[in-house]
């Protein structure tokens, strides 16, 4: 359990910027970093800050080092910078603990923090009943895998880690399509009987804040921060207050995030974090936030049951999960057009 000055600033906790090669938001995400300069005690990165990352010196690229060189100034000025591993990455505390980062965890950390305790994961573990993932991160990261991934070449590690970013977005989608709120409810009452106040995770990409009474009366409460790719937001949580969500520089509100969606055929009914301000007939895009090469294109068909559900046709792509984005996309033309009038599609 970690104990910090209280009176140096504010805690931030980022997570889910998946900054890839040739990507503007690298630029964007270290000038939030050198925004903390002075403003932050601690600088919390709660996992897939990277697309993927091998961790080891000799397989970073640019964009992997000039966040490192960030997250190193803040270091040298006395900002703790702290570092949870998420799903894409691996090896980070055997390269970089104690160089970029003061203190380096693969699962979790637990750190006492404006009187309170507190729970800090990347979040792909809140669900017990997933077993077939948790065996798949068991095994990526046993020490034989990564002893062999360490043997590799730069190259062939570059293509190992394209092949792994490409697998991670199609597996398991059984739990990436649905995620009820009885399992935040759950996990922070597993928490609150750890002993915590409460916890911060990510990896959902959608933002989320749960409170309950513990055995005693007092609040328990549960962060989920959003993906920062996506949303340019964070979590701040002050010395002397409650934790709040803050848009950096006075970034727009974020685009409406699915939340359940049901991929039949060429169709998917999906459901939003709130209503999508858009008609029947429109051409719109579904975006991850986790690359920005991953996009859906589709056309609305109807609305849903509720105000926040869409009927969409799409076009042929990844599947949709939670934490993508809607936005309005250009009208389509050729083929896709003709057979949307051949069915009678839309409105």
């Amino acid at each position: 359990m970690s104990r910090y000055m209280q009176s140096e600033g504010d805690m931030i906790v980022v997570a889910d910027a998946h900054l890839g090669r040739d990507d503007v938001e690298v630029d964007v995400f270290c000038d939030f970093l050198d925004g903390c300069l002075g403003n932050a005690a601690v600088v919390v990165l709660l996992g897939d800050i990277f697309s993927l990352w091998l961790g080891l010196e000799r397989f970073c690229e640019e964009h992997h080092l000039r966040v490192l060189e960030a997250c190193r100034r803040l270091h040298l000025a006395g900002t703790r910078v702290e570092f949870v591993e998420g799903n894409r990455e691996f090896s980070v505390r055997k390269a970089w603990q104690g160089r970029a980062f003061d203190r380096v965890e693969d699962r979790h950390m637990a750190v006492e923090w404006a009187g309170k305790r507190w729970l800090l994961a990347h979040g792909d573990l809140i669900h017990p009943g997933d077993r077939p993932y948790r065996v798949f991160r068991k095994v990526v990261r046993s020490r034989l895998v990564q002893a062999v991934v360490g043997c590799l070449s730069p190259k062939r590690a570059r293509g190992l880690a394209s092949r792994i970013e490409r697998d991670l977005r199609s597996r398991n989608l059984s739990q990436k399509t649905k995620i009820p709120p009885s399992r935040f409810d759950a996990y922070l009452q597993r928490l609150v009987r750890g002993g915590f106040d409460g916890g911060v995770i990510g990896h959902i990409h959608v933002e989320h804040h749960v409170e309950t009474p513990d055995a005693e009366g007092r609040k328990a409460s549960l962060y989920v921060v959003p993906d920062w790719r996506s949303t340019h937001r964070y979590l701040c949580m002050p010395p002397d207050g409650e934790p709040h969500f803050v848009a950096w520089r006075g970034a727009p509100e974020p685009a409406p995030a699915v939340v359940e969606v049901e991929e039949v055929g060429e169709e998917a009914n999906v459901v939003f974090d709130r209503e999508p301000i858009v008609e029947s007939g429109a051409w719109i895009r579904i975006d991850s936030g986790h690359g920005f090469d991953v996009a859906r294109r589709g056309r609305v068909v109807a609305r849903g049951r509720t105000r926040t559900a869409l009927r969409i046709r799409l076009e042929p792509g990844m599947p949709i999960q939670v934490g993508d984005r809607m936005a309005p996309a250009e009208n389509q033309r050729g083929n896709t057009a003709d057979q949307e009038s051949s069915r009678g599609g839309g409105a």
